[in-house]
Protein backbone atom coordinates (compact mmCIF):
# COMPACT_ATOMS: atom_id res chain seq x y z
CA UNK A 1 0.00 0.00 0.00
CA UNK A 2 1.06 3.36 -1.11
CA UNK A 3 1.47 6.29 1.04
CA UNK A 4 0.49 9.90 -0.15
CA UNK A 5 2.21 12.79 1.54
CA UNK A 6 1.01 16.70 0.78
CA UNK A 7 3.62 19.14 1.57
CA UNK A 8 2.61 22.92 1.67
CA UNK A 9 4.17 25.79 1.21
CA UNK A 10 4.14 28.98 3.31
CA UNK A 11 5.67 32.29 2.33
CA UNK A 12 7.93 34.25 4.58
CA UNK A 13 8.58 37.72 4.66
CA UNK A 14 12.19 38.35 6.65
CA UNK A 15 13.26 42.04 7.23
CA UNK A 16 16.57 42.68 5.89
CA UNK A 17 17.94 42.60 9.75
CA UNK A 18 16.10 39.09 10.04
CA UNK A 19 18.43 37.90 6.82
CA UNK A 20 21.59 39.08 8.10
CA UNK A 21 20.66 37.10 11.52
CA UNK A 22 19.85 34.02 9.48
CA UNK A 23 22.42 34.01 7.65
CA UNK A 24 24.43 34.33 10.60
CA UNK A 25 23.02 31.32 11.97
CA UNK A 26 23.40 29.69 8.84
CA UNK A 27 27.01 30.22 8.47
CA UNK A 28 27.82 29.49 12.42
CA UNK A 29 26.07 25.87 11.62
CA UNK A 30 28.08 25.56 8.76
CA UNK A 31 31.34 26.09 11.23
CA UNK A 32 29.82 23.19 13.79
CA UNK A 33 29.38 20.83 11.15
CA UNK A 34 32.70 21.81 10.14
CA UNK A 35 34.19 21.57 13.66
CA UNK A 36 32.46 18.55 14.38
CA UNK A 37 34.10 16.65 11.15
CA UNK A 38 36.94 17.65 11.61
CA UNK A 39 36.58 16.51 15.46
CA UNK A 40 35.61 13.00 14.15
CA UNK A 41 38.75 13.12 11.55
CA UNK A 42 41.01 13.72 14.09
CA UNK A 43 39.94 11.47 17.17
CA UNK A 44 39.52 8.40 14.79
CA UNK A 45 43.43 9.02 13.79
CA UNK A 46 44.64 9.43 17.12
CA UNK A 47 42.29 6.55 18.63
CA UNK A 48 40.53 4.26 16.23
CA UNK A 49 37.35 5.26 17.77
CA UNK A 50 34.66 8.05 17.54
CA UNK A 51 32.98 9.96 19.95
CA UNK A 52 28.98 9.23 20.26
CA UNK A 53 26.21 11.61 19.72
CA UNK A 54 25.16 11.74 23.45
CA UNK A 55 29.07 12.91 24.41
CA UNK A 56 28.36 15.31 21.12
CA UNK A 57 25.65 16.83 22.85
CA UNK A 58 27.26 17.22 26.36
CA UNK A 59 30.45 19.23 24.68
CA UNK A 60 27.62 21.33 22.81
CA UNK A 61 25.92 22.11 26.25
CA UNK A 62 29.45 23.15 27.18
CA UNK A 63 30.06 25.03 24.53
CA UNK A 64 26.61 27.42 24.41
CA UNK A 65 27.29 27.81 28.48
CA UNK A 66 30.37 29.67 27.31
CA UNK A 67 29.36 31.19 23.61
CA UNK A 68 27.37 34.19 23.68
CA UNK A 69 26.36 33.68 20.20
CA UNK A 70 24.85 30.20 20.72
CA UNK A 71 23.29 31.27 24.23
CA UNK A 72 20.72 33.01 21.96
CA UNK A 73 20.21 30.45 19.61
CA UNK A 74 17.56 27.79 20.70
CA UNK A 75 19.17 24.08 21.55
CA UNK A 76 17.29 22.67 18.59
CA UNK A 77 19.40 24.03 15.97
CA UNK A 78 22.83 23.50 17.51
CA UNK A 79 21.62 19.25 17.96
CA UNK A 80 19.84 19.51 14.25
CA UNK A 81 23.60 20.19 13.19
CA UNK A 82 25.26 17.52 15.49
CA UNK A 83 22.57 15.08 14.12
CA UNK A 84 23.42 15.88 11.01
CA UNK A 85 26.97 15.41 10.89
CA UNK A 86 26.23 12.01 12.84
CA UNK A 87 24.17 10.73 9.94
CA UNK A 88 26.55 11.17 7.75
CA UNK A 89 29.62 9.70 9.82
CA UNK A 90 27.15 6.34 10.50
CA UNK A 91 26.08 6.35 6.06
CA UNK A 92 29.76 7.07 5.63
CA UNK A 93 30.72 3.59 8.03
CA UNK A 94 27.86 1.62 6.46
CA UNK A 95 29.37 2.47 3.09
CA UNK A 96 32.75 0.92 4.21
CA UNK A 97 31.43 -1.99 5.91
CA UNK A 98 29.50 -2.92 3.02
CA UNK A 99 32.74 -2.40 0.52
CA UNK A 100 30.52 0.67 -1.60
CA UNK A 101 32.58 3.41 -2.60
CA UNK A 102 32.70 5.00 0.97
CA UNK A 103 32.54 8.92 0.30
CA UNK A 104 33.98 10.74 2.71
CA UNK A 105 31.32 13.27 4.27
CA UNK A 106 32.09 16.93 2.71
CA UNK A 107 33.01 19.79 4.61
CA UNK A 108 30.71 22.85 3.90
CA UNK A 109 31.17 26.05 3.17
CA UNK A 110 28.80 28.74 4.56
CA UNK A 111 27.15 29.69 1.84
CA UNK A 112 25.89 26.43 0.98
CA UNK A 113 24.63 24.92 4.04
Amino acid sequence: MSEIFRTYTQRGYVSRRGCERLYQVLSSCAELYNEELAELRDSHQKTGKSHSLFDRFNAFTHTRNTDEFWRGVSVHVGRGVLVRADRAKKSFYRRVRSKEKPGYPRFKPKHRY
